[in-house]
């Protein structure tokens, strides 16, 4: 690992299970030792809402047979027999785009939710609802002042005609 952090400047979550698969010893005990304190903080969300599935997702996840195994173990080591018993956690099948999905499922909920839902019906869509189309305006805002080129402090402002190259 300290050869690709040389080389690198970082390590990525690939790097680091690679190391621990190939036998580097920090890397699988960092591995082991942040499953287990996942593991931990899912065992306590696990006794308070009793699911049957809990789905990881994400670049360490998806590499790290280490930190699955630690994660599961501390969970059902951790969890009330009758919550364990049926309980099963695995890897996302969609890792890359599991944030995007729950999110849109989010915002799907809460447009077809039943207050929401009876607020915007009159105006035939929500696009069309002044609280979502605001909404999107300072979304679209947000994005534009993202985009605009930084300038370092003190550096002048020079605007170019348009037409002029």
């Amino acid at each position: 690992m300290a050869a690709i952090l040389a080389e690198n400047g970082d390590l990525s979550p690939t790097d680091v299970a690679t190391a621990a698969i190939l036998g580097d010893p920090f890397a699988a005990e960092l591995l082991a030792r942040s499953g287990r304190l996942i593991g931990t903080t899912i065992a306590a969300l696990s006794n308070a809402f009793n699911p049957s599935l809990i789905v990881l997702g994400g670049p360490w996840a998806q590499h790290s047979d280490i930190l699955l195994a630690a994660i599961r173990e501390e969970v059902y080591r951790r969890s009330h027999p009758l919550v364990s018993r049926d309980l099963k956690i695995v890897r996302s099948q969609i890792s890359g785009t599991a944030t995007l999905s729950g999110l849109a499922l989010s915002i799907l909920d809460e447009i077809f939710a039943p207050y929401p839902l009876a607020r915007w019906v009159k105006h035939g869509s929500p696009l069309t609802h002044p609280v979502p189309v605001a909404a999107i305006a300072g979304a679209k805002r947000d994005l534009v002042a993202r985009a605009a080129p930084r300038l370092p402090p003190g550096e002048p402002v020079v605007k170019r005609k348009q037409g002029a190259s």
